[in-house]
């Protein structure tokens, strides 16, 4: 079986084969199975695949693995929608774009209760009422144990290439 690593583009590799894969870690172990539930039907830029990819890992035991993509836009719209908030998009057209493409910048918006929140994708919005919703009104303030969690995770960070080689750290 093919193994990946755990950082490689997921939904890019899903959608060039058909069969499960093997995710490694940056040490190299095997951390689980993806099983594709692609059809060779499914396999279009328009395809519409109603059950996710199965990550499954060493114990058997099937786990959840989203990661931004462009089949997670609307769920989290209806997300928001599903906790209440009035939700609406506007855009900005930009007089200098800096990707041709980008001629138009998005914002989400979502309002409920006086409490409003702006990003510039659902998936930001959704994560922004998350974190409201968790930390309250003193989502600003930091304690010390999270000052530490956060120097853990930046500091034990790992780089990759596009093919998902580990990079030395520099």
């Amino acid at each position: 079986m093919e193994q990946v690593p755990l950082s490689a583009n997921l939904e890019a590799i899903f959608r060039s084969r058909l069969v499960p894969v093997q995710v490694v870690d940056a040490k190299g172990k095997v951390i689980g199975t993806f099983v594709p539930r692609l059809t060779e039907d499914d396999v279009s830029p328009d395809a519409v695949v109603s059950e996710p990819p199965l990550f499954i890992d060493q114990c058997g035991q099937r786990r959840v693995s989203i990661r931004i993509a462009g089949n997670t836009n609307y769920p989290c719209l209806m997300a928001a929608l599903a906790k209440g908030y009035r939700v609406c998009l506007e855009y900005t057209k930009l007089d200098k774009p800096v990707l041709h493409w980008e001629e138009f910048m998005p914002d989400y918006q979502a309002e409920q209760d006086g409490a409003y929140f702006s990003a510039t994708s659902a998936e930001e919005l959704l994560g922004l009422i998350a974190m409201q919703e968790v930390r309250g009104d003193k989502w600003r303030g930091w304690t010390a144990d999270e000052r530490t969690a956060a120097k853990r995770i930046h500091d034990t960070a790992q780089t990759f290439d596009t093919d998902g080689n580990l990079l030395p750290n520099e």
